[in-house]
């Protein structure tokens, strides 16, 4: 009942996802207007009225400059939000967890199926975002297509992250504290709105140590047309943290049915 199994079946994390999508499809105009337009709004208002004092960053208009992270930011806080407030209830309001994995599905597929169709959600706003900003000139690389690939592995790290809260969660106030001390830092120190280069001693030391660091210079790389040997370093602490945290995640909420 537990889900104490350690192989995970595709078919059936295929089913949780689909079970999620089918209820997102109730609401899916309201979710994009949300995670999609906020990017834009920091684009707009922020990205062109800091240009007034701000010509140039690294040879690039400002608003140029800080689209590449913008994409990654909505995908972050969509699949953040999923794992964190929309996973919280269905694991203790709504009990559907506990529904689940009375079936054949186990309790790692019912938290991998999560994290998918959180990292689903979060590629959808980034390809909303990515073409909105092809459309308007601002970013116009071919490698820009490749954004959605990105967002597949900001979105299961984040997904994952969120997840690991979720299974330490007693309340839905502990999200506050994850959102305040967590997930704020990593989109403001990430390098998305300045060059990390300005930062020395230990803010530039924890400016690095973030995920969201990584993945900000890989969606860089991507929007420039650029390629640079860091990226291969990126990409695969990216996808170490994300291998641990889903582990992680899976035996937190465990634990967290199971007690």
């Amino acid at each position: 009942m537990w889900g104490t199994a350690s192989v995970i079946d595709p078919r059936y994390v295929l089913r949780v996802w689909r079970r999620n999508a089918i209820v997102w499809s109730k609401y899916w105009l309201g979710s994009f207007v949300g995670t999609a337009g906020e990017p834009l709004l920091y684009l707009f208002l922020l990205g062109y009225g800091m240009e007034r004092l701000i010509k140039e960053v690294g040879g690039m208009p400002y608003s140029r400059y800080i689209a590449p992270g913008l994409i990654l930011t909505a995908t972050m806080y969509d699949a953040t939000f999923e794992c964190t407030y929309a996973s919280f209830t269905r694991m203790t309001k709504q009990n559907t967890y506990r529904s689940i994995i009375s079936t054949p599905v186990n309790l790692a597929e019912v938290v991998a199926g999560d994290i998918l169709w959180a990292t689903t959600r979060g590629v959808l706003s980034a390809a909303l975002v990515s073409a909105l900003l092809a459309g308007l000139g601002i970013l116009t690389a071919p490698t820009l297509v490749l954004m959605p690939v990105l967002a597949i592995l900001c979105g299961l790290l984040f997904g994952s992250m969120a997840m690991v809260a979720t299974g330490l969660a007693r309340d839905y106030d502990f999200f506050t504290y994850f959102f305040t001390l967590i997930v704020s830092p990593m989109f403001l120190m990430s390098g998305i709105f300045f060059p990390l280069e300005g930062l020395s001693g230990w803010a530039g030391a924890i400016a690095e140590s973030l995920p969201m660091t990584w993945l900000v210079r890989l969606s860089r790389a991507l929007s420039y047309g650029q390629t640079d040997p860091q990226m291969f370093s990126d990409l695969a602490k990216c996808v170490a943290v994300t291998a641990v945290l889903f582990v992680i995640s899976i035996r937190l909420v465990r634990r967290r049915l199971i007690r």
